[in-house]
């Protein structure tokens, strides 16, 4: 079973760069080859930061957070990626 993810209460509040509800989900949903994720903690992450396209190629990160590992990741945020994000993401999915 893979990863769920929620919205918070007002939904865009966390958008930037123009980004869109769908296009969050699209790089969330993203094949695992394409992605580039970073937890922490490693035991019982409560942090998740998700670097991936879009599917119109637009690469984001998506930062969620939970308060534990039972439950659902909460979308907080999203935004282009910047240079050095694009960097380890080529790097890691090369």
């Amino acid at each position: 079973m893979g990863d769920e993810y929620r919205w918070p209460e007002n939904l865009t509040a966390g958008l930037r760069d123009g980004l869109t509800t769908r296009e969050v989900v699209e790089a969330l949903y993203a094949p695992t080859s394409l992605r580039l994720d970073n937890r922490t903690p490693t035991e019982a992450p409560t942090f998740l930061a998700v670097c991936a396209p879009t599917a119109d190629l637009r690469l984001i990160v998506v930062v969620c957070t939970r308060a534990g590992p039972a439950e659902s990741w909460t979308i907080v945020g999203a935004r282009d990626a910047g240079a050095n994000e694009r960097g380890m993401w080529r790097k890691h999915t090369s």
